[in-house]
């Protein structure tokens, strides 16, 4: 075990620096490119390098990130398995087949741990057998004396319950004489008491005061001054629709109990927003191109890659400067981790937009289910609480904050806004190359605010009167 974890980490610490090689030489080719004028003289050879060089980075991400999960599982499998062999060496065998279970859930196919969950099962099969199925004495004797005795209870019953209750020709209600019946004749008051009480019922009024208000859609230059779950407005500037985050708090973070945790998601903790509006998908091709167009953003590296231009898949190839510059254009900004965390799980903690169950390509674009962002809003059953649609899955999400691995150590309880300092920005959502783990809502990922990949876009937030400019 030891020997397959330090070979694992050293092929981590080689593709980590040949991922640092590949930045500092697309940094230079970008550089160079930054001399001549956009889309008119670049040199072709110049432009192929670069795309090379993008893919080439997406690659070596895709393995820098499974190699991560695969080191973080070894360390945790390890302790698990050698305590899996020492019960099996003490022959307590329910134990074998307890830690056997645990390291399954991580790893089904981890050494020769199913063969000894086999043994165990033969062992405590074995024992089974050998051992008599022994009876007490006693026991006959006293279940056919309680038997006895509830059909003497059952007999009483009956026949008490036979000289109480009247004939059912007492609960008629036409009188029995021809004379007016008396107010104090018994019959007539079993027939009374017999029915129900209407004054249980709740008035009308107050069942109408429960009910829940309609959602609404609003446009015009601003989202309107109050908002319910539910309710929608439409950005002007990029025809984007959005959703609305009421105020209060969440639960953000993950537990110490929760073995899918990466360290930079811990400590699990109660946060505080105002309310706010948030893009109900990210941003895509087609709404980008407006930004491209009226000259206030720059042209996106992937356009021309057939995969990846789709007028409604996500942008991507942008920059954490590149979505700041289409946030001023939009008249929004981004969204600050908290902001996205609690679009994406709601109050209660879950740990994917729909709740605790495991991802499908139905609710999600992830693991390879399509192999590329998918169109934006492709998986409506893997909506938010909020209606917020690709919070899983698709691509990454550039957010406001810089990153701080123990910043939840020391973030404020109401409307926490990241680091004061810090070099590299966070990304948040998981992309359609990553597993269960990495499209979890709590997951945090990092990059330097120029890094560009085929995997990462972005999306917008407005208070209730939307800023113009991000947060730098």
């Amino acid at each position: 075990m030891s020997g397959d974890f330090t070979e694992s980490e050293s092929e981590l610490a080689f593709l980590r620096g040949q991922l640092a090689e590949a930045r500092e030489n697309l940094r230079l080719i970008q550089q160079r490119k930054s001399q001549y004028v956009i889309g008119t003289d670049v040199p072709p050879q110049l432009v192929k390098e670069e795309r090379q060089l993008l893919e080439r980075i997406g690659e070596l991400e895709q393995r820098v990130e499974r190699l991560e999960e695969t080191s973080e599982q070894a360390a945790r499998l390890g302790p698990l398995y050698e305590q899996l062999q020492a019960a099996a060496a003490r022959q307590e065998w329910a134990e074998v087949l307890a830690l056997g279970g645990r390291i399954q859930v991580l790893d089904p196919a981890y050494r020769d741990v199913a063969e000894w969950m086999g043994r165990a099962r033969d062992h405590l099969q074995c024992l089974s057998r050998r051992l008599p199925r022994v009876r007490p004495a006693w026991l006959w004797p006293v279940v056919g004396g309680a038997a006895v005795l509830l059909v003497v209870i059952g007999v009483i019953v009956v026949a008490f319950r036979g000289g109480l209750e009247p004939s059912p020709r007492l609960t008629e209600t036409r009188p029995l004489h021809t004379a007016t019946s008396r107010p104090t004749d018994t019959r007539v008051a079993l027939t009374v008491t017999s029915r129900p009480a209407e004054t249980l019922l709740p008035p009308t009024a107050t069942l109408r005061a429960t009910e829940t208000p309609t959602p609404g859609h609003y446009t015009g230059a601003r989202p309107p001054a109050e908002a319910n779950i539910g309710d929608t407005w439409t950005r002007p500037a990029d025809g984007m629709v959005m959703v609305y985050v009421p105020a209060g708090e969440f639960l953000t973070g993950s537990g110490d109990a929760d073995s899918q945790a990466f360290n930079n998601e811990k400590l699990q903790h109660t946060v505080y927003l105002d309310g706010y509006w948030i893009d109900r998908t990210e941003v895509t091709n087609a709404q980008y191109r407006k930004c491209v167009e009226a000259g206030a953003c720059q042209e996106p590296g992937c356009w021309g890659v057939e995969t990846l231009d789709a007028p409604d898949q996500p942008v991507v190839c942008v920059s954490w400067d590149d979505a700041l510059a289409y946030a001023a254009w939009a008249g929004g900004r981004l969204p600050t981790e908290a902001e996205w965390e609690k679009a994406a799980r709601g109050t209660d903690g879950r740990i994917y937009p729909w709740g605790n169950s495991a991802p499908n390509c139905g609710k999600a674009n992830y693991s390879d289910c399509t192999r590329r962002p998918t169109v934006v809003g492709s998986c409506p059953i893997g909506a938010s609480p909020y209606g917020a649609l690709d919070m899983a899955g698709n691509v990454w999400e550039w957010v406001a904050d810089r990153y701080g691995a123990e910043y939840y150590a020391r973030s404020p309880a109401r409307n926490p806004q990241g680091p004061d300092a810090g070099d590299q920005r966070v990304l948040r959502g998981g992309a359609f190359n990553n597993g269960d783990r990495l499209v979890r809502c709590a997951v945090r990922l990092w990059d330097y605010p120029g890094g560009r990949n085929w995997g990462r876009g972005f999306r917008l937030v407005a208070a209730r009167a939307p800023r113009l400019t991000g947060r730098v």
